[in-house]
């Protein structure tokens, strides 16, 4: 058994933190205290919720203690985020570059209970995901076990730089029209960061400054104008100008292992307007 100081820091992140991270982090604490420290944090904390409360209280865990809070409201570097909805996994913060993604999706009890009549009605719900859960988190040591060891052999420390043209957001999924390619590229770069990649992103009319700061960078968009973007880059080197490239091609050159295919986020509002983007 390992010092306290050794066991490794894990977040499970949703988007309320009110129900299944909540469930998650109690578990852990339950089940795995002397193997990690668990915490838990939503990307749009909503308050804990009281039958989450109730469903854990009856196999004896108190998770009536917890409070709804961001992840950097904890101010940890964590060793492993764990996402436990789509939500959260498509709007996941930037963590720091050792951070490893793991997502493992769970049904939403709240909604899955929208119809009932009662907190009766409700809580098997509540039970059967929270039972999932559990289920879940016993696996953890294994998974991390297997998740530090791919951190060791595919070198994961190196840097993706993208130098994105003018734009309103890099999600792809702004105004009417979803740009599919950017939206998809967006997801890529979610997977590299899962694999223990550092991300930079900058936008030439967010971050004018950041492109004067790489000399190949400021040579091309000199040479070629806006034409010239995007450029993406692999520590110091430029891999891709004018469009993005592939996440088999990213994998390519950062010798990672291509093990998942690609999503594309479901559109969603980012804050433009209906029309063009801002």
């Amino acid at each position: 058994m390992g010092r306290a100081d050794d066991r490794p820091k894990v977040l499970f992140l949703c988007t309320g933190n009110s129900c299944r991270s909540q469930m998650a982090e109690g578990w852990a604490r339950a089940l795995l205290s002397e193997s990690l420290e668990a915490f838990s944090a939503g990307t749009n904390p909503q308050g804990l919720n009281p039958l989450a409360v109730r469903a854990m209280a009856e196999v004896d865990v108190d998770i009536s203690g917890h409070s709804s809070k961001r992840a950097g409201d904890l101010r940890v570097e964590f060793d492993f985020v764990i996402t436990v909805c789509g939500g959260a996994h498509e709007q996941c913060p930037v963590f720091a570059a050792r951070t490893r993604i793991i997502h493992a999706g769970f049904d939403d009890p709240p909604r899955l209970a929208t119809g009932a009549r009662s907190d009766e009605e409700a809580m098997p719900h509540y039970r059967r995901v929270r039972d999932e859960i559990r289920t879940f988190v016993r696996t953890l040591p294994e998974r991390l076990m297997h998740q530090r060891s791919q951190t060791t052999k595919e070198h994961p420390m190196s840097t993706v730089t993208v130098f994105d043209p003018p734009m309103c957001c890099s999600s792809g999924v702004c105004g009417a029209e979803p740009d599919v390619a950017r939206a998809r590229f967006a997801a890529d770069l979610k997977w590299l960061e899962g694999r223990g990649v550092a991300v930079q992103r900058y936008s030439l009319s967010q971050q004018p400054q950041e492109f004067t700061t790489r000399a190949a960078v400021l040579q091309a968009v000199s040479a070629g104008g806006t034409g010239a973007l995007p450029i993406v880059m692999v520590d110091d080197q430029i891999v891709a100008e004018r469009a993005y490239p592939s996440r088999e091609q990213l994998a390519v050159k950062l010798c990672l292992t291509l093990d998942t295919a690609p999503i594309v986020p479901a559109p969603r509002p980012c804050g433009c307007g209906s029309g063009a983007c801002c």
